[in-house]
């Protein structure tokens, strides 16, 4: 049985407020989820990602390649990283969403898929975000990308949340 969008949402951190950046006043809106790195990681971050970008207002093609961003990433640390956590940070400014993905884990080196069937998200995901980076360091494994968001995918800007906990 799928989980509500206000169950995938239960114990998240999600804040709302105005920040001044030289005069120029920018919405902005983070949200936060931090779960067991298991082969259900990649779903339940997907259905965390969607229940926040609705409640932002973000839709159509840019919900669905966020969501894409979000699986390739958490997918990423979960099979390579071997943490036994992954933690996911969703930031909205203005109309960039700005998400990152970190692992507390140690990668291990893949060799290349002789089929070419593996091994393609990284490229998948600097495709669709404006930006992406991957930081390596002793302590784990921070990948990030940025996605404008199109007026269109905008339905509204977001606002005070009131949780469903």
């Amino acid at each position: 049985m799928a989980a509500s969008p206000a169950e995938q949402l239960r114990g998240v951190r999600l804040s709302a407020g105005e920040s001044d950046c030289r005069g120029v006043s920018l919405t902005r809106c983070a949200a936060s989820c931090a779960i067991e790195a298991g082969v259900l990681a990649p779903r339940r971050m997907r259905a965390f990602t969607a229940a926040v970008l609705a409640h932002w207002g973000i839709s159509g093609a840019s919900e669905y390649e966020i969501r894409e961003i979000v699986s390739e990433l958490v997918t990423n640390a979960c099979l390579h990283s071997g943490s036994v956590d992954v933690s996911l940070t969703l930031t909205m400014y203005g109309d960039t969403i700005h998400l990152t993905v970190r692992d507390s884990g140690r990668w291990k080196r893949r060799r290349r898929d002789p089929l070419g069937i593996n091994g393609r998200g990284l490229a998948l995901v600097s495709h669709q975000a404006t930006r992406s980076g991957l930081t390596r360091s002793a302590g784990g494994t921070e990948a990030w990308a940025q996605r404008e968001v199109p007026a269109a995918d905008l339905l509204r800007s977001c606002g005070p949340w009131e949780s469903p906990c």
